[in-house]
């Protein structure tokens, strides 16, 4: 009701004079905020079931799970069966990662363009899998960390989370990825770092709730505990949005989603 009202209100906004439509701009900003927030809000408390694992998903225990295109790709927890599923219908298709990776669970799960997927486990081994016909090969990381505490894909371009809480860049190659370069330094980083996201800023969240991010190497920290009721007793860094504005958080004890800004603000959960 309150989506039909808004919006009702959006088409009857005066703009007859230069006073009107600066006001009209103003209110109409402010309603679309507001739009955008319940909208959110409506997708955090109703979530969508797509499929059940073990139903249509043909395997039990799902080891990754990645949108590419508009298509959702499950990865089973040993990483041999793919289902890339349907979000409307539910269907889902499987596909058999031929010849069998050495990528080993717990693994990333990594949207590598719109037919591909690299997976990279905490060994730093790798492979590219095809989503639509299951065809993987090795992808060589060169000098890669001993440990991999986090992963994550931007423009081409692989960032390894260490287990020092530095972060190394690494270019794409034709056999994999090259030789990495420091994009973070350990005597600047997040102590404990678990959890890495790049979409623009560079966000890292460590085991006991610290999390900043890193705009061109500028280290911001977030504080979302405050804002939260009930608190947050234990977190994980979900996503980004598309317009890398809006961070996903989730907590393990309870399964909330708390939706924040980057600069930390409570947005809904």
């Amino acid at each position: 009701v309150a989506l039909v009202d808004a919006t009702a209100r959006l088409a009857q906004l005066p703009r007859t004079s230069r006073q009107r439509r600066e006001r009209a701009e103003l209110i109409e900003t402010e309603l679309r905020a507001s739009l955008d927030r319940a909208r959110l809000l409506t997708r955090l408390r109703e979530p969508l079931l797509v499929a059940r694992a073990g139903e249509k998903i043909p395997f039990p225990a799902i080891g990754g799970l990645i949108a590419i295109g508009s298509q959702i790709v499950a990865v089973s927890h040993d990483g041999l069966v793919l289902a890339t599923i349907n979000p409307r219908t539910g269907d889902a298709k499987r596909a058999d990662s031929h010849p069998a990776t050495n990528v080993a669970s717990p693994f990333f799960t990594l949207a590598l363009d719109d037919r591909s997927m690299l997976l990279v486990d905490d060994h730093a081994r790798a492979a590219i899998i095809n989503t639509r016909d299951g065809t993987a090969q090795s992808a060589a990381i060169e000098q890669p960390p001993a440990t991999v505490r986090g992963a994550a894909l931007y423009q081409s371009r692989l960032y390894l989370l260490r287990e020092d809480g530095s972060i190394s860049r690494h270019a794409r190659t034709a056999g994999g990825f090259g030789r990495g370069t420091v994009w973070l330094a350990a005597d600047r980083a997040v102590a404990n770092a678990r959890a890495l996201i790049v979409a623009g800023p560079v966000i890292v969240s460590a085991d006991d709730g610290t999390m900043a991010t890193y705009v061109a190497g500028r280290r911001k920290d977030l504080n979302v505990i405050q804002s939260v009721d009930p608190p947050l007793s234990g977190r994980a860094l979900l996503a980004v949005a598309s317009d890398g504005e809006t961070l996903y958080l989730g907590d393990p004890s309870d399964g909330r989603i708390i939706a924040v800004r980057m600069n930390g603000e409570l947005i809904g959960q």
